[in-house]
């Protein structure tokens, strides 16, 4: 039997520097061989040492890839790529998920075209979940704003004043600056689909959604729906507009530097 090494639990990537490298079934010279990788191909995988021989194990598809064929005469035949890493860690490693429970039907249910929103830790510990407007059957649009801080389980109503018109399908979104020595978040409301039509108005929040500002009444995107926003990290007043459908499917993207008053529009290379 074969005894397995395996010296490193992350991933890494390899070029193909050899003109044809075989991906075999297992990690021996003898063994089936089900692909074959050529010069200049990147492969990722966990290097394990198998009788004195250090071989890949791909992590991006089936299979074993010998990496240095020197005993067999031909030399080096996959050569390691340094590490990309961002500064955040990479998309999608160290994820974590805990099992589903079904939760209470809330009070704001039922209802179709809302925003859900989540940021910023309450004071019970758990994360802030807001739900915005919408439409609820047999009564139409909504402007209602409900808040939950202990996961969902339990909803209350925000007391919101004057605020943005009952609406669905609009954007909205959420930042707030770096968290020391006290993170101040800023929520949006922007466009939508409304009564009176379509919408182009953008409103602010910085007290969780309990006053609201309007901060720019018609916005130089126009009207429209389905949009989509966001903000820069660390930075709540850079407001990114972009997409959305009126009278067509826009492509567009916009960006405000001062929280929703003014916009430019940016130019996009396809």
């Amino acid at each position: 039997p074969l005894s397995v090494h395996v010296p490193m639990d992350e991933n890494e990537t390899f070029r193909v520097v050899f003109k044809r490298v075989a991906v075999r079934k297992s990690p021996s010279v003898t063994a089936e061989i089900v692909n074959a990788e050529t010069k200049g191909a990147t492969v990722t995988g966990k290097v394990s040492r198998v009788q004195g021989k250090l071989w890949l194990q791909r992590s991006d598809g089936p299979g074993w890839m010998l990496m240095d064929g020197t005993s067999l005469g031909l030399g080096k035949l996959l050569e390691r790529l340094p590490a990309t890493k961002m500064a955040c860690g990479n998309i999608g490693e160290r994820l974590w998920h805990s099992p589903l429970r079904e939760l209470p039907q809330p009070q704001w249910a039922p209802r179709h075209g809302y925003v859900a929103l989540s940021g910023g830790l309450s004071a019970t510990g758990w994360r802030n979940i807001w739900v915005l407007g919408g439409i609820i059957p047999n009564l139409g649009y909504s402007d209602d704003i409900w808040r939950s801080v202990d996961g969902g389980t339990s909803w209350g109503l925000v007391p919101a004043g004057i605020h943005w018109s009952p609406r669905s399908e609009f954007g909205c979104c959420g930042g707030s600056t770096a968290p020391e020595p006290k993170p101040k978040g800023v929520i949006y409301v922007v466009g939508g689909q409304g009564a009176p039509g379509l919408l182009a108005d953008v409103w602010a929040s910085d007290t969780a959604g309990r006053s609201w500002a309007r901060i720019c009444p018609r916005a130089p995107f126009g009207p429209r729906t389905g949009v989509a926003c966001a903000t820069v990290p660390g930075n709540p007043l850079v407001l990114v507009v972009a997409g959305g459908v009126s009278d067509d499917v826009h492509r567009d993207l916009w960006v405000s530097q001062d929280g929703g008053v003014t916009f430019s529009m940016l130019s996009l290379t396809m």
